[in-house]
C-alpha cells in the first residue's frame, strides 16, 4: 500500500499523521516519510525525519524512529516528559502501550517526578545511550550508559527556558480525534441478510476442478455467522446483568425507606400521637415507596447504554485474544511439525552414521584379513628360504670339512700307467689312429671330422677344405 499526501491514520490506540507512507506485507513494516508524527495512550506523542513501524498481527510491535527523534510524555497541561536521541526504538505491548525504548547515538531526556501525588521533582539527563522501561503506561526504570550527566533539583527552581529540550513541539492540534477526522463517508447498512436469503449458487465446475473448496468457504461463513450470534447473545447477556444489578440497587434504596407499620405504631404510642395522624403518616410513607418503585421502573427503563467506544474496545480484545490463540495453536502446530521433522532427520542422520561405520569396520576387517593372508605368505616363504640357506650352508660346511680332511691327509696324486709299462707315454688307440698307405707312404693319423682326410679325398692342400679346418677359436697349426 502506498499512500502519498497529508496522509493522516486514526485507529482508537494508534493516530498518525505525515506527507506519505508505504506498506508490504511481505516483512510487515510501514515506513512513514517527511515529518511523521504518531500519538499513543492519549498523552505520549513521537516525532522523527522518518519512522518505521513494524506491525505484528493487527497492533504495532515497535517503532523506529529514525533522525532527530522525539518522544514527549504530557504529565499535565505544562509539563511534559522529554527524550531526544538521533534514533530511537520504542518497543509496544498488545495493547499497543508503550513498554521500553531505546535511544541510541547522543541521548537527553527530562523527567518530570511525582511525590505523594504532586510533581515536585526535576530530572535532566544527558548520556550516549538511554533505556527505559515502563509498568501501566508510566517510567518505572531508566538505565544510562557511557558517562551520564544527571541533575535532579525541585520544581521550583526550573526556569522557564529550561522546561523545553531543543526541537520540541506538542502537536495536539493537528492529532485526529476520530474517524470523521479521516472522512465524512459512512458504511452503508448490511445487505447480508438479503443475500443470504438468495439460494447458494452450486459452483459445478468449481467443485470438478477445485474439489471442497465452495465447501470450506460456506463453512467459514458459517463459522463467522456463530461468531457473530454469540457475541450478540454476550452483550445481552450483559446488558441483563447490569440491569439486573441496577435493579437491585433501587430494591434496596426503596426497602431501606420503607419503614414498618408497627414501629410507627410503637413510636406514636411512646409519644401520645393520635392514631389519625399515624394512618396519615403511614399513608405518606406508601405514597414515596410507591413513587420510588416508579422512579425505579423509570431509571431501569432509562438505564443508560454501554459506552460504545466501551464495546468496540471489548469486541477488539476479544478477537485479538482469538486471533493470538488461534496463531498460538497454528506456531504449536508448526513446532510440533517442525520437532517431528527435525527427529526424523535426526534418525536419518544417525542411520547415515551408523551405516558409515559398518562400512568402516568391514573394510577395516576386509584389510585385516587381507593383512593376516599377507603376512602368512611371508612367513612361509621365509621359512622355505631359511631352509634353502641352512642346506646350502650345511652343504658347503660338509665340503670344506672334506678339504680339510684332504689336506691333512697329505697324499700325492699317482701318475697312470701306458702298456708299455713307461709312466707318461702317449700310445694311440687303435680306434683313433688309421694307416695311410698307398704304395708310396705309410703314415698312421687321426681321425678327421666328417668327410675324411683330405689326402684321402683327394685333396693336397688341407687348408683348401673349410671342414677339416681348424675352428676360429683355435689357433694352433700342425706340423709335418
Amino acid at each position: 500500500m502506498e499512500a502519498k499526501g497529508h496522509v493522516k491514520v486514526y485507529r482508537y490506540d494508534l493516530q498518525m499523521v505525515c506527507d506519505s507512507l508505504r506498506y508490504n506485507d511481505l516483512d510487515s513494516i510501514a515506513r512513514f516519510y517527511v515529518d511523521p508524527v504518531a500519538w499513543s495512550d492519549g498523552r505520549r506523542q513521537y516525532s522523527a525525519d522518518s519512522l518505521f513501524a513494524l506491525v505484528a498481527g493487527r497492533s504495532v510491535d515497535r517503532v523506529s524512529l529514525l533522525n532527530n527523534a522525539f518522544i514527549i510524555t504530557q504529565e499535565d497541561s505544562l509539563l511534559f516528559d522529554q527524550i531526544k536521541g538521533t534514533e530511537v526504538m520504542a518497543y509496544f505491548d498488545t495493547t499497543g502501550a508503550l513498554k521500553r525504548f531505546d535511544a541510541l547515538g547522543g541521548a537527553s531526556a527530562i523527567f518530570f517526578l511525582q511525590e505523594k501525588e504532586a510533581i515536585a521533582t526535576v530530572n535532566k539527563v544527558e548520556t550516549k545511550m538511554m533505556s527505559a522501561l515502563f509498568k501501566d503506561g508510566d517510567l518505572d526504570q531508566v538505565y544510562y550508559f557511557d558517562s551520564p550527566k544527571n541533575d535532579a533539583y525541585p520544581i521550583p527552581q526550573l526556569k522557564n527556558e529550561d522546561r523545553s529540550l531543543k526541537g520540541f513541539n506538542w502537536q495536539i492540534d493537528i492529532q485526529p480525534k476520530g474517524k470523521e477526522d479521516i472522512t465524512d463517508l459512512t458504511v452503508r447498512p448490511s445487505e447480508r441478510a438479503v443475500y443470504e436469503s438468495r439460494p447458494r449458487a452450486q459452483f459445478r465446475q468449481t467443485n470438478i476442478f477445485f474439489p471442497g473448496y465452495m465447501n470450506d468457504v460456506y463453512r467459514s461463513l458459517e463459522d463467522a455467522r456463530r461468531r457473530r450470534e454469540e457475541r450478540r447473545r454476550q452483550q445481552e447477556e450483559l446488558k441483563a446483568l447490569e440491569e439486573a444489578a441496577a435493579a437491585d440497587t433501587l430494591s434496596a434504596a426503596v426497602d431501606s425507606l420503607a419503614v414498618p407499620l408497627d414501629s410507627l405504631a410503637a413510636l406514636a404510642d411512646s409519644l401520645s400521637v393520635p392514631a389519625d395522624s399515624l394512618a396519615a403518616v403511614s399513608d405518606s410513607l406508601h405514597a414515596a415507596t410507591d413513587s420510588l418503585s416508579a422512579g425505579g421502573d423509570s431509571l431501569a427503563v432509562d438505564e443508560p447504554v454501554l459506552d460504545e467506544k466501551a464495546l468496540k474496545k471489548a469486541e477488539w480484545e476479544r478477537k485479538k485474544a482469538e486471533r493470538d490463540a488461534a496463531r498460538e495453536a497454528k506456531w504449536a502446530r508448526l513446532d510440533s511439525l517442525d520437532a517431528a521433522k527435525a527427529a526424523a532427520k535426526l534418525a536419518k542422520k544417525e542411520a547415515r552414521k551408523k551405516a558409515k561405520i559398518e562400512k568402516q569396520l568391514k573394510r577395516i576387517e576386509a584389510q585385516n584379513e587381507r593383512d593376516r593372508k599377507k603376512l602368512k605368505k611371508y612367513v612361509e616363504m621365509y621359512r622355505r628360504r631359511k631352509a634353502r640357506e641352512d642346506a646350502r650352508a650345511a652343504a658347503k660346511a660338509a665340503k670344506a670339512a672334506a678339504a680339510a680332511a684332504a689336506a691333512e691327509a697329505e697324499v700325492p696324486p699317482e701318475a697312470p700307467a701306458d702298456d708299455s709299462g713307461t709312466p707318461g707315454s702317449e700310445t694311440p688307440d687303435e680306434t683313433t689312429l688309421k694307416t695311410i698307405d698307398d704304395g708310396k707312404d705309410s703314415r698312421q693319423v687321426p681321425p678327421l671330422r666328417e668327410g675324411g682326410h683330405p689326402e684321402q679325398r683327394g685333396l693336397t692342400d688341407s687348408t683348401l677344405d673349410q671342414q677339416t679346418a681348424e675352428p676360429p677359436e683355435t689357433s694352433l697349426q700342425r706340423t709335418e
